[in-house]
């Protein structure tokens, strides 16, 4: 099957179930023309494609959670949101930093380790090939890792994660 005939055949059912999951219209026809363009990267392979039709809707599909996943939403952090490494000499640093020293040293070594070079800036990409793990066990595991850090933070030292103000008392997180 050519391109053109698959584009005829294709073209108008591929407009509708892209525009039934993306609300703007030029985006719409912007992955409909890049469906298309990999279509045209593989014009060698079309003929031995058993079901053309199952293969284009697959590749709509990628492209439209292509185009969520490149679209998501960042959310700004609050200005008075305080990192560890900005003012190392202020007392709340002091604490969240001794707190997370705490924390850490209950977390397993291996799964520290990880933790520490991601936050370091290695990719869960590299991090995984680094470990032998797959990239979904990696990123399942530092999100674990997160999750349970952050429970400490807000069980032991009362600290909502949208308030980082010190706790009026047990100021110290070896106690927890």
């Amino acid at each position: 099957m050519q391109t053109t005939a698959l584009w005829q055949e294709f073209q108008q059912n591929l407009t509708r179930f892209i525009g039934k999951r993306v609300s703007n219209p030029q985006d719409a026809e912007d992955i409909l023309q890049s469906v298309f363009e990999k279509i045209h990267r593989r014009a060698d392979q079309l003929e031995q494609i058993q079901k053309p039709g199952a293969w284009l809707y697959r590749i709509t599909r990628n492209q439209i959670i292509d185009y969520y996943r490149s679209h998501q939403q960042t959310v700004e952090l609050p200005d008075e949101l305080i990192y560890l490494d900005q003012k190392p000499d202020s007392d709340r640093s002091r604490f969240f930093e001794q707190c997370l020293t705490t924390f850490l040293s209950d977390v397993d070594e291996a799964e520290r380790q990880i933790l520490q070079q991601h936050w370091a800036g290695m990719s869960l990409k590299a991090l995984a090939h680094q470990n032998g793990q797959s990239y979904s066990a990696v990123k399942a595991r530092i999100r674990r890792l997160r999750a349970k850090l952050r429970r400490r933070f807000v069980d032991c030292c009362q600290i909502q994660s949208s308030h980082a103000e010190l706790p009026a008392e047990n100021s110290d997180c070896r106690s927890c």
